[in-house]
Parts: C-alpha cells; sequence; structure tokens
C-alpha cells in the first residue's frame, strides 16, 4: 500500500531545540551553552501602492541578534567575551582601540551555528550549518542574582555580522 503525502509528511520528525550548537572559529574547542538565539534571516519588503498593489521593494536583513548564553563555574563565557571587549576598547583610558593596516584584526571573527539531528552522537555531520563572517561584538548583558530562584546564572551577548551564508 503505497503511503499518501500527508501520512509521509507526518512521519518526518521535528527540530529539537537542544541540537544546536554554537562557536567561533578561534575557539571551536568551547561551544557555548545557549539558552536562548535568534537568527536574524533576511526578509522582503513590500510595498503597497495606492491600488493596493503589492511589490518587492528590497531585502532586509536585520544583522544584529542576541545570544543568551548558560555560564560555567570558571566564567568562562564571560571571560571570553571580557578578552573580546578589551580588544576593542581600552576601559582605562576610554578609547577605542586601533589597529595598524596590513595586521590581523581580533575585533573581526566568524561564528557558526550548526543543528545536528541527533544529540550526543560525536562522528555524526549537521544537518543545516550557518556561517556567520564578520561578527562583531555590540554588547554585554549584565550579570544578575537572584538570591531566591537557586537556578543557573545566565547572561545576554549582544553581537551583529556582516554577511550570512547557509549550507
Amino acid at each position: 500500500m503505497p503511503i499518501s503525502p500527508i501520512t509521509s509528511v507526518a512521519n518526518i520528525e521535528h527540530q529539537k531545540k537542544t541540537n544546536w550548537d554554537f562557536y567561533f572559529l578561534d575557539n571551536i574547542y568551547f561551544k557555548y551553552r545557549i539558552k536562548t538565539a535568534t537568527l536574524p534571516l533576511p526578509k522582503f519588503e513590500i510595498e503597497t501602492r495606492h491600488t493596493w498593489e503589492n511589490f518587492y521593494k528590497e531585502l532586509k536583513i536585520n544583522t544584529t541578534f542576541d545570544i543568551e548564553i548558560y555560564e560555567d563555574i570558571g566564567f568562562l563565557s564571560y571571560r571570553y567575551f571580557q578578552i573580546w571587549r578589551s580588544t576593542i576598547y581600552n576601559m582605562y583610558t576610554r578609547q577605542f582601540i586601533s589597529y595598524p593596516p596590513n595586521t590581523p584584526n581580533p575585533i573581526f571573527k566568524t561564528a557558526i551555528f550548526q543543528y545536528y539531528s541527533v544529540s550526543g552522537v560525536i562522528d555524526t555531520p549537521p544537518n543545516k550549518v550557518f556561517v556567520l563572517e564578520n561578527v562583531k561584538l555590540v554588547g554585554i548583558g549584565d550579570l544578575t542574582n537572584d538570591y531566591e530562584d537557586g537556578g543557573p546564572l545566565v547572561f545576554t551577548v549582544t553581537l551583529c555580522f556582516e554577511n550570512l551564508r547557509d549550507f
């Protein structure tokens, strides 16, 4: 008996949010434990004329996004972003750091979002990979304590990118 199209679609397993990895290429051995992240994807902007006709106006890309990260006992996640911030801005002199031409610039990084269909299997290739190029640090959120909560420490990092490629 052949399978109907609705049955075949119903049997496809859904994406699980916990199988996403996020890391930077300069630190590939440290994958961040992400609580929430929104990956901004391109969207069309539509213009409506006085005749009620809709036309494509342009392709918009919101390049700024937030990532909420679980912190570990050694504050390794926070320290990574703190060191990155110190390569951009000197907190003592209150000035941005400039780098001479033709030298590697530590301000820009490449980030990877990738999805694995099976969690815990090391040899499985990812199903989907998003590469964010020329990622810049916009800000590190506040570290907030709630003495009654007892939950894990979470902080937010705001980043922006110049190019998004998906494979």
